[in-house]
C-alpha cells in the first residue's frame, strides 16, 4: 500500500491522520485529504 500512499501524495493529497479498527494496537486506516481551489 506503500505505493498507493505515494500515488495520492504525487496528485496532491496530504495524510491527516491515522485511525485503528477496533482489536488493533497499530493503524489500519489512513485519512488522506486534497485542498481544492
Amino acid at each position: 500500500l506503500t505505493a498507493n500512499h505515494a500515488a495520492f501524495a504525487r496528485l496532491g493529497f496530504r495524510e491527516t491522520g491515522r485511525t485503528a479498527h477496533e482489536g488493533y494496537d497499530r493503524p489500519t486506516s489512513i485519512t488522506m485529504r486534497k485542498v481544492l481551489s
